[in-house]
């Protein structure tokens, strides 16, 4: 395995070497300015996430959501039950197993869904408006291998086109 990064243990970590951290920090400032854009359309961080989730015909539990945004159940209970009082997900049970109640979206917040992805679009082409098409190209390509090497579920989820390129 290729050893790619030395932190010296004797001394304060040096942030240029530290590529955890800048990870870290350019997330934490995505997420950020996502959150802030998207308080117009009178959404939280917390809320606009699970919409577009549930939009991908992916996921359509509260448990599954939970995975995948990585809060705890309880926490993703109280932001779909804010959700559902905005009328924006309608929760039913499983026909086929009770316990299991699936989630849904409204019409409402099906059109609330077109001014996400539009919000979000503008933002990150606002956030990456230092980069040129090739380093953009670039960022991505490297960000999509560490996710396939580090996270294969998650990227099989994602990219279900690009694992089947990939096994064949």
């Amino acid at each position: 395995m290729m050893k790619h990064i030395t932190l010296d243990t004797n001394s304060t970590i040096n942030n240029d070497k530290n590529a955890g951290n800048i990870m870290r920090l350019l997330n934490k400032s995505i997420v950020e300015q996502l959150d802030n854009g998207l308080l117009p359309l009178g959404l939280t961080g917390a809320q606009w996430r699970p919409i577009l989730l549930l939009d991908s015909g992916k996921v359509n539990t509260a448990a599954q959501l939970a995975e995948l945004i990585g809060v705890d159940t309880g926490a993703m209970t109280r932001t779909l039950n804010r959700l559902e009082a905005k009328g924006l997900i309608k929760r039913e049970r499983s026909k086929t197993d009770k316990r299991v109640v699936k989630l849904a979206l409204t019409e409402k917040s099906h059109h609330l869904r077109a001014e996400i992805i539009k919000t979000i679009e503008e933002m990150l082409n606002q956030y990456f408006a230092c980069f040129s098409k090739e380093e953009f190209e670039l960022f991505t390509k490297l960000n999509k291998k560490l996710l396939q090497h580090n996270a294969p579920e998650a990227y099989a989820m994602i990219f279900p086109n690009e694992v089947t390129k990939h096994q064949e």
